[in-house]
């Protein structure tokens, strides 16, 4: 976190390379939202939750400015945000970070999925597994409600696409 946080103070002191990022003492070369998005992901793990997602937001938006909305980086990126959320949620009790969490993994899977990025199968059944799990969190955290999500078409299908996913991978 804090050689991220020292590569981003130094670029922002115009101190960055031609490349536009900042090269580290082990020869390690980073743009500004590899560091912004490396900080955010440190920031989730310290359960510094808020501050994390920020850094993640604004390194998609560089990230999309940078080299567009459908690829694979930025698939990463709304991954990671769901993770943060997931996170936020399973210590907070957050509502809000839950569904922010089935956005961000459906985002996810969702640019993955698309023709020119397609060779990332298991990342897009990791991210429909999650997708899965946080869609009947509901129903292990408040059983005398009733979970339609967990007899949902969709939520079947997801599951169903993802193990198939797997199972071709595997064998």
């Amino acid at each position: 976190l804090n050689a991220s946080k020292l590569a981003l103070a130094l670029m922002e002191q115009n101190r960055e390379d031609e490349m536009g990022g900042y090269d580290d003492d082990e020869g390690l070369h980073y743009g500004k939202e590899d560091l912004i998005f490396r900080i955010g992901n440190c920031l989730g793990e310290l359960k510094r939750y808020d501050e994390a997602l920020e850094y993640l937001q604004h390194a998609k938006k560089i990230t999309t400015e940078n080299i567009g909305y459908e690829n694979f980086v930025i698939a990463s990126i709304c991954n990671n945000i769901g993770s943060v959320k997931r996170l936020k949620y399973f210590d907070k009790s957050d509502d809000d970070a839950r569904y922010g969490a089935i956005f961000s993994f459906e985002e996810a899977v969702h640019i993955a999925s698309t023709e020119s990025i397609s060779h990332h199968e298991l990342f897009v059944a990791d991210c429909m597994f999650r997708v899965v799990e946080m869609k009947m969190v509901q129903s292990i955290h408040s059983p005398s409600e009733t979970n339609h999500l967990a007899h949902d078409e969709d939520l079947l299908n997801y599951l169903e696409t993802a193990l198939e996913i797997r199972l071709n991978y595997y064998g």
